[in-house]
């Protein structure tokens, strides 16, 4: 249609100056200047209707334009809420992986700690002093020293009014 109405359109400005150029030399009334109004009418009433045609198609392409719109918009809003859920799913794994990064790091830094003091044990030598050997064990009898093991004992003694009160 648009073909036609851009063709109509052409047709009818070469009418027109058809019209002008006969209205120079002859009169309106005059049947070559008669015919060409009627050139004229016909080839607007084709351009008024064709515009009308192609605005009817319009009006429909752009019906079905808002409704692929809507269509596409609810695709959007589900492909939206699927796109949240795959990042949670997704989320979850590097968090996981980011964690076990940590962990392998304390534990290699916990490692090396650990081979330090092995090392450091492993490069010390223990001091080690000869003796010289012992004798054969003899029984103290006599002792200036009071046992203290017997503060201990429930067995009481005898109190005697001049001294004080002690538990042996």
């Amino acid at each position: 249609m648009e073909q036609v109405y851009l063709k109509t359109k052409s047709e009818l400005f070469v009418f027109k100056n058809e019209r002008d150029f006969l209205l120079k030399s002859q009169k309106p009334d005059h049947p070559e200047v008669v015919a060409a109004d009627d050139k004229i009418a016909k080839a607007q009433h084709l351009l008024d209707s064709a515009a009308q045609e192609i605005q009817q198609e319009m009006k429909a392409q752009a019906v079905a334009l808002e409704r692929t719109l809507t269509v596409l918009d609810q695709q959007i809003v589900e492909l939206q809420h699927e796109a949240i859920e795959l990042g949670g799913t997704i989320a979850e794994p590097e968090s996981l992986k980011a964690e076990a990064a940590i962990s392998k790091d304390a534990y290699q830094k916990m490692f090396a700690r650990a081979e330090t003091f092995q090392s450091i044990f492993n490069t010390q030598s223990d001091y080690v002093a000869i003796q010289e050997r012992a004798t054969t064990a003899t029984a103290h009898t006599q002792s200036s020293l009071f046992p203290v093991w017997k503060l201990w004992t429930p067995e009481k003694t005898e109190i005697k009014p001049d001294s004080p009160q002690i538990e042996k």
